[in-house]
């Protein structure tokens, strides 16, 4: 179905918003419907910065976010990035990949080397609450990557 206003909404839409809302844990009982990865990212930093009260987002590089306004700051290559301001409040942390990244994935720490990056980021480019941490888990706009598991588990 292509993006349109709600003057053509079909019951078939709010049918599956319910079975979503069935399906979420606790008091969760909203849906939002957007009509693009870069509006649903635009729309999740909102809400996270909301509801935190906290400004700064962590990404990670080599990631694709989108290309509206305040996603292009979240999105971290270069041949996306045009000459207007965008970042603000957005911090990219190394992207962690055992493969192409800075340290090997025969390195007994490299899921720590990649944590402490974050945590000094964290320390050092912001006041130390985050909004957010965005990341794409598996695949990545660069190929698919086999980022260390257990990375975005460490606190």
């Amino acid at each position: 179905m292509q993006h349109s206003s709600t003057l053509y909404l079909h019951p078939t839409i709010a049918e599956y918003a319910k079975m979503l809302v069935d399906k979420m844990p606790g008091n969760l009982s909203k849906v939002y419907f957007v009509n693009s990865g870069s509006e649903a990212n635009d729309l999740a930093m909102l809400m996270a910065r909301v509801y935190t009260q906290n400004f700064d987002i962590i990404t990670l590089r080599n990631g694709y976010h989108g290309m509206a306004g305040q996603t292009m700051g979240l999105t971290s290559q270069n041949t996306w990035k045009y000459p207007i301001p965008h970042n603000f409040g957005i911090h990219h942390a190394i992207n962690a990949d055992p493969e192409r990244g800075y340290w090997s994935h025969d390195d007994d720490n490299i899921t720590d080397k990649y944590a402490n990056d974050v945590k000094n980021l964290i320390e050092q480019a912001t006041c130390g609450n985050i909004a957010a941490f965005i990341t794409e888990v598996g695949f990545k706009s660069l190929g698919v990557d086999q980022s260390n598991k257990f990375y975005v588990f460490q606190r």
